[in-house]
């Protein structure tokens, strides 16, 4: 069976989990499969950032080939905040203007991790995350999350549905006050 056919028939698993398969990696240039909620990727490498590599070796499941992950080292904190600071950096450049796309509600996800990993030094997956910041009341505007999570929980019921784009054109600045949180515990890390 090639790589292809093997990812196409195992893609369905990615629908609920994200997963990412490993074939070979460690700076050897070797076929790599990758996929999660954007869909499969087949390349000859990959850069895992600091978030990739701990889900990689806390939870990955190897499907084919030759199980690598002894040959790869678990990220360090300092690395998971400094991977943390650059997603916040992205945040505070691109959402200026919330596009409307139900990609502009993953912004609220993407924070909720992010604070999750600097105050756990874990990795956990984003509507974990966004559930977590609700119950410890970390967001200033947590009607927004739970809308987030409504979205991110059944984005079929969401696709077509023009109120929920209006909605998302309207987030830039309830991320951005997210965005405020992240940093007063960014700067508590640096």
């Amino acid at each position: 069976m090639s790589l292809s056919d093997f990812a196409k028939q195992c893609s369905h698993k990615s629908r609920t989990t994200p997963t990412t398969v490993l074939l070979r990696v460690a700076g050897k240039k070797d076929t790599v499969v990758y996929w999660g909620t954007s869909g499969e990727r087949i390349t000859d490498k990959y850069h895992f950032d600091s978030f990739s590599m701990t889900e990689l070796l806390e939870s990955g499941k190897l499907l084919y080939g030759d199980d690598v992950r002894n040959e790869l080292t678990l990220p360090t904190f300092s690395e998971l905040s400094a991977d943390v600071r650059h997603h916040y950096e992205t945040i505070r450049k691109h959402v200026q203007k919330a596009d409307r796309s139900l990609y502009s509600f993953g912004w609220m996800l993407d924070i909720a991790r992010c604070l999750y990993t600097l105050r756990t030094g874990k990795i956990i997956a984003k509507t974990e995350a966004a559930v977590w910041a609700l119950e410890n009341e970390l967001c200033p505007n947590p009607d927004v999350l739970r809308y987030a999570l409504q979205v991110r929980r059944e984005p079929l019921k969401h696709k077509n549905n023009e109120q929920t784009f209006d909605y998302a054109g309207t987030l830039a600045d309830p991320i951005q006050r997210f965005a405020d949180v992240l940093e007063e515990d960014l700067q508590k890390v640096n």
